[in-house]
């Protein structure tokens, strides 16, 4: 009986460690970092990095700027929960802008009874290797008890990379045929266009098929290696899956664009691309023996023809120049005879001078 009641003791103690152990580790999990004290103007902004931060009360239309950087493909997530510190509600605001300072996202909204909940977002393209984004966060009007922040730098990045894939030819992600992850930012970023480049053979086909996870309205187009655009396709309805093909004129390089603007979807697309070839390739054929013979056979006839030419004409041309070097002698001797016979013509008419017999 005493051993039994040792046991139960031995389980309930190791009960009460277990649960205390729990909540200590759900208390620190849950735990937010303190905010620094925030900048009051763009220019004395505080840097933040991701992670979650619990900020203090804020006075009537107060606010505080901080900054954050983040790469190309990395999507900057800000989340804000706001609480009133008035019996009548306060507005708050967030925002989200750009290195030139220009808003691009956020919005303002009332708490009342609960807290005022904010969320704004923005996925880069690979124009620069690093960005910068402003956050205006605070009250618009009457005073806040509390705020708190939650940033986040989600990987976006494009087919199973590191990288976002460039929106430009110069800049198109190399890949070979197979299936693939990416994203484009629709109308919460400037990450709308994806530029692939696979490379293809004369006679084949390239397909290329994409289908949007959710209610995006993409467009695909397929490009040769001149960079002239094959053959465009557009998707129907939101969330339609869109397949293109084109025959390869040429072997070498091919290009794919995979586009999401602000007309293809509000939020972040998730997009899947299959890239596949099909067909035969076309070899390309060299002359053969029989028409590299003919042809340097006829080569040698024609250099000897112009050999045999030349040497004809300097013949012709000798013969020439004595055919006018006789005649012109000809010529000049039948004119000096007749310029003599007419000299003696006239000695002989001339009558005679006086006294002579």
């Amino acid at each position: 009986m005493i051993k039994f009641n040792v046991k139960i003791l031995k389980l309930a103690v190791f009960l009460i460690v277990f649960l205390f152990s729990a909540v200590i580790v759900s208390e620190i999990a849950s735990a937010k970092d303190v905010l620094p004290k925030g900048g009051s103007s763009f220019d004395t902004a505080v840097e933040i990095g991701q992670g979650a931060y619990q900020g203090g009360a804020l006075k009537d239309k107060e606010v505080e700027y901080f900054y954050v950087n983040a790469k190309p493909g990395q999507e900057v997530k800000i989340a804000g929960a706001f609480t009133s510190g008035s019996t009548y509600g306060a507005n708050c605001i967030l925002y989200l802008y750009n290195e030139n300072r220009e808003e691009i996202g956020g919005s303002m909204e009332s708490s009342y009874e609960s807290p005022a909940l904010i969320t704004v977002s923005w996925l880069p393209n690979s124009d620069k290797d690093l960005y910068k984004y402003y956050i205006r966060a605070g009250s618009y009007s009457s005073e806040l008890a509390s705020y708190s922040l939650d940033v986040s730098l989600q990987n976006c990045y494009d087919a199973q990379s590191e990288v976002d894939a460039g929106d430009t030819f110069d800049k198109a992600m190399t890949l070979s045929s197979g299936e693939y992850k990416a994203y484009l930012s629709g109308s919460k970023g400037t990450d709308t266009k994806d530029f692939y480049k696979v490379s293809v053979e004369k006679g084949k086909t390239l397909t290329a098929k994409v289908t949007p996870q959710g209610e995006a309205a993409i467009s695909l187009t397929l490009y040769d290696g001149n960079r002239q655009e094959l053959k465009a396709e557009y998707a129907s309805n939101p969330g339609a899956i869109i397949t293109n093909s084109a025959s390869i004129a040429e072997s070498g390089d091919a290009f794919i664009s995979v586009t999401c603007d602000e007309l293809c979807s509000s939020n972040l697309a998730l997009y899947t691309l299959d890239i596949a070839t099909e067909g035969e390739p076309v070899e390309e054929v060299g002359d053969s023996e029989e028409e590299t013979y003919n042809k340097t056979e006829a080569e040698e006839l024609a250099k000897d023809l112009v050999k045999k030419g030349r040497s004809w004409l300097l013949i012709l041309g000798i013969v020439a120049a004595f055919v006018i070097i006789l005649i012109i002698g000809v010529v000049a001797y039948f004119l000096l005879k007749k310029k003599k016979k007419a000299k003696d013509s006239n000695i002989l008419s001339t009558p005679g001078t006086p006294g002579s017999p």
